[in-house]
């Protein structure tokens, strides 16, 4: 590039004082002309032109470092956006490792809390229950105020003496506790 510039400056300095000075010669050849400072002026035009072409490489030397500049804008503009982007996926990606960790603990929360409720209840229920070997137990006690039994049901309420609360009790084999029952209602229990 830099030869192709000062071969272009050379160009343009010589060219229009060359044919100058062809012209001289051909006139002088032909006619007797002499011109006192025609040297002066030949080396003047060179001068004239060289400095011409200096000043149009200096013009396309701006222009280019224009569009350099230029371009180095554009490419940090794009390096911003850029950085801003990863930012703003950064930030996201902490969002939504937010929200998963909020929403985990939430679960635990509503399961620990049902779990609570569930063993309550089943707490509860136990409490309400009476196992079928502490029912006989209780029987043969003479503990048991009152048995209710529905017909074709497997399951009895129990009321004991001294509590307040009816319990259920649930009977294998019904035919065989019917007896027990009549036996003990018949021994005054």
């Amino acid at each position: 590039m830099r030869f192709l510039a000062v071969f272009n400056m050379s160009v343009y300095a010589l060219t229009l004082s060359i044919i100058l000075n062809i012209l001289y010669i051909g006139i002088n050849v032909f006619i007797d002309f002499q011109m006192e400072y025609f040297q002066v002026m030949y080396v003047s035009v060179a001068a004239i032109y060289l400095v011409a072409a200096i000043f149009l490489l200096k013009d396309e030397f701006i222009k280019r470092q224009i569009q350099l500049m230029k371009i180095a804008e554009v490419q940090e503009m794009v390096k911003q956006e850029m950085q801003e982007r990863e930012e703003k996926e950064k930030l996201e990606e902490e969002k939504r490792l937010w929200i998963m960790l909020i929403s985990l603990i939430i679960i635990m929360i509503l399961l620990t809390g049902i779990m609570v409720l569930y063993s309550k209840d089943k707490q509860k229920e136990e409490e309400t229950t009476l196992a079928y070997t502490d029912l006989i137990k209780e029987l043969s006690y003479g503990n048991i105020e009152k048995i209710e039994m529905s017909v074709g049901s497997t399951s009895v309420k129990v009321k004991q003496k001294n509590v307040e609360e009816e319990k259920k009790s649930i009977v294998p084999n019904t035919e065989s506790f019917i007896g027990l029952v009549q036996e003990k209602v018949a021994q005054g229990n």
